[in-house]
């Protein structure tokens, strides 16, 4: 949603890139759960970055770089298979989310109220304002929008701290995130091309590729 919204709000006057940014939902909150459990600290003093989108197929967990204390590979792998419901052994062959461990009660709003808290202390000033948010970045070429931690301010993002360094698993996961992201974007850019021609006797090109896709693999199996 977040580069529909920004492409939207470009055409009027009062557009400002600082101040448009997406939710990155309750996933941070889960792994920061799971990982102070498997290394049983604190949930509150643990924090995992993450990169990558902002829904459940598409985020990066950072896992690597987890503070106060790393994971490793294997429970790396584990915990990104169990983040999706997917099983270790499939992963990351396999990364189409399931119904995982990310359903536990209450994330999202923590999730959500820690946003909405750093935004506060932002427009106050406040120098330890920071959080996590989808923004608009030119980390990659290939996507304008990402998942990353971010200050706030009383303009909205005053810096963002990009991308952290990453193990060879997180980068593989970090590529297949920014290929989803960018066809996520071009779908955006095509429905809003779509919604601004005013023309409902055409779907968008997307949808139209989706039905033509459809119709050729109908097509197919009627030959057979």
């Amino acid at each position: 949603m977040t580069p529909l919204v920004t492409d939207i709000f470009r055409k009027t006057l009062w557009y400002h890139p600082a101040k448009i940014f997406g939710f990155p939902g309750p996933v941070s909150i889960v792994v920061n759960s799971e990982v102070a459990h498997h290394q049983t600290f604190d949930p509150q003093i643990v924090d995992v970055p993450v990169t990558g989108g902002p829904d459940l197929e598409s985020i990066v967990p950072v896992f690597s770089r987890a503070n106060p204390c790393p994971v490793d590979k294997e429970s790396s792998v584990l915990f990104a298979a169990r983040l999706r419901g997917i099983d270790p052994s499939d992963f990351p062959r396999k990364a189409q989310p399931a119904d995982g461990f990310v359903n536990i009660p209450y994330p999202e709003a923590i999730a959500l109220n820690r946003l909405i808290s750093a935004i506060a202390y932002g427009i106050h000033g406040d120098e330890q304002a920071i959080g996590y948010a989808h923004v608009r970045t030119n980390i990659v070429k290939t996507c304008r929008f990402m998942v990353s931690q971010v200050k706030f301010g009383p303009e909205g993002v005053v810096h963002n701290y990009g991308i952290p360094k990453l193990s060879n698993f997180e980068q593989d996961l970090l590529e297949r995130a920014v290929a989803m992201l960018s066809s996520k974007e071009q779908m955006a850019a095509e429905y809003l091309e779509y919604y601004l021609s005013k023309r409902r006797d055409i779907l968008p090109r997307f949808k139209q590729q989706e039905v033509d896709e459809y119709l050729e693999k109908k097509k197919t199996l009627m030959k057979c």
